[in-house]
């Protein structure tokens, strides 16, 4: 199917813009950003566990900012990719990998994506993006 052969293409894209910027912060160790694995997502995005407003440090509302940020990006992209293609390639419309419900607030989706991490540690390893698609895709099915 195209359409899934495009958002592929936009994760590895995503996955490889990823690693370049990583590579030019230089020779320190940095920390895992978010975005290279299950398991950083899990720990920068912990604190959205939280009830937001009842004593939460400001790192921590830091971290589930950058973790909605992060999905809502993710979501975005994927949306325009899609229109996009049936756009420029197609003409045809082709359906979403996933389909949001009015109302789907952000730190839900960041809680869904942390739940299905924690569930299946032996896939924390694998690329963020990958992860997501696949959590989208399963909570949040398109109705023909």
């Amino acid at each position: 199917m195209p359409t899934m052969q495009n958002l592929w293409l936009l994760v590895s894209l995503m996955l490889c813009f990823g690693k370049v910027m990583v590579a030019q912060v230089g020779a320190s160790v940095q920390p895992e950003a978010l975005y290279e694995s299950g398991d950083a997502f899990a720990r920068e995005c912990s604190p959205a566990d939280k009830q937001l407003g009842k004593s939460i440090s400001s790192s921590d509302l830091e971290s589930v900012v950058n973790c909605s940020l992060y999905l809502v990006g993710f979501v975005q992209a994927v949306q325009f990719e899609n229109s996009a293609f049936t756009f420029v390639m197609t003409g045809q419309k082709h359906p979403l990998p996933f389909c949001l419900p009015a109302g789907v607030e952000n730190a839900q989706m960041v809680r869904i994506v942390l739940k299905y991490i924690r569930e299946h540690p032996a896939e924390a390893h694998e690329p963020t993006p990958k992860l997501v698609m696949f959590v989208l895709h399963q909570s949040y099915p398109c109705r023909k």
